[in-house]
């Protein structure tokens, strides 16, 4: 799994992922797209996001955010023994944004959101090996949300002591209602009229809070919902472009492609979509 994307129709991967010792003494991280939740079950080390590092031990859980180059490296003489979860940012957003998790709070630079549960906390560990069963079978989404309802509240309470710009209620509301399909064919103009500003108050607060354009938003939005009914649904390809608010089918194609790493057909046939 490591250094790969996202199968086609998974929404996550996990993967444990053992450093020093007689193997690999460090892990690189990169992904434009996704983000990683990892759990150091074993060894010492240290992890290097952009300019910062953080120690590492036993009991650490941490979010890696999508986008910075992340090294993840045992101690001189340590094994360092992780579970590595990888998921894409659409789908994290779209969960943070209904837990009201501010999701603007876990991607500002500097160290990655981190805490320690070596004591007295085995649920979240229990989480992490409940995804790495279901990787045996089929990668099941609500695996991917135990473990997010379970990681999530300690380390967004970690969180909480630094500096912030809390993502605005307008903005958060307008996120959450866009995912209909009204909102989605749309597009910018209707996710405008819910958030009931200026086109460039509206592009700011999203840069600032989010990383990206309002486009950029809407085309992840819409391509998250075309995965879901390729997924559960047997409209044609063409019929799907437009639900969810594509009116150019080669666009949607390319688009499709570029976020999936497959066409929608080839999506649509995967193992983990027909569960063969």
């Amino acid at each position: 799994m490591v250094g790969t994307q996202l199968a086609p129709g998974q929404s996550f991967v996990a993967a444990v992922v053992e450093l020093g010792g007689a193997g690999r003494a460090r892990l690189n991280r990169e992904d434009e797209h996704g983000h990683d939740l990892v759990h150091v079950f074993g060894g010492i080390g240290q992890v290097r996001s952009g300019e910062a590092i953080s120690r590492l031990e036993e009991g650490d859980v941490l979010f890696l955010r999508a986008g910075v180059r992340h090294t993840l490296a045992a101690a001189d003489g340590e094994l360092l023994s992780l579970v590595l979860v990888s998921f894409p940012d659409p789908t994290w957003r779209a969960f943070a944004d209904l837990a009201g998790l501010e999701a603007g709070r876990w991607v500002l630079d500097g160290p990655p959101p981190q805490v320690n549960l070596r004591y007295g906390d085995i649920t979240v560990p229990a989480a992490f090996r409940w995804v790495l069963a279901g990787q045996s079978e089929l990668a099941r989404p609500m695996d991917l949300v135990r473990l997010w309802v379970e990681a999530l509240p300690p380390l967004e309470r970690a969180l909480r002591s630094r500096a912030f710009h809390p993502v605005p209620g307008w903005l958060t509301q307008a996120c959450v209602l866009f995912s209909s399909e009204e909102h989605l064919r749309a597009g910018v103009p209707g996710l405008l009229a819910l958030a009931s500003v200026s086109a460039g108050h509206l592009t700011r607060s999203m840069h600032r809070h989010y990383q990206c354009t309002p486009s950029e938003f809407v085309d992840q939005r819409r391509l998250a919902y075309a995965a879901m009914l390729l997924a559960t649904t047997r409209l044609p390809v063409g019929a799907v472009a437009k639900r969810c608010g594509f009116n150019s089918q080669s666009y949607f194609a390319r688009r499709f492609r570029e976020r999936h790493g497959c066409s929608a057909t080839e999506f649509r046939r995967s193992p983990v979509q027909s569960g063969s």
